[in-house]
C-alpha cells in the first residue's frame, strides 16, 4: 500500500517535471517568433516609410 502510494508521488512529480520543461520551452519559443515578427513589421514599415 505505502509503496504504490510513494510509486504514484514519483510518478506525477516526474510528470509534471517534464510538462514545466515542456511548457517553459514552449512560451520561449513563441515569445521568440513574436519578437521576430515584431521586428519584421518593423522593417516593413521602415521601408515602406522610405
Amino acid at each position: 500500500m505505502l509503496i504504490t502510494i510513494v510509486a504514484n508521488i514519483l510518478i506525477i512529480i516526474f510528470a509534471l517535471k517534464i510538462n514545466a520543461d515542456f511548457m517553459t520551452k514552449f512560451i520561449a519559443e513563441t515569445e521568440n517568433r513574436f519578437d521576430k515578427k515584431i521586428e519584421l513589421e518593423k522593417l516593413v514599415k521602415n521601408k515602406m516609410s522610405k
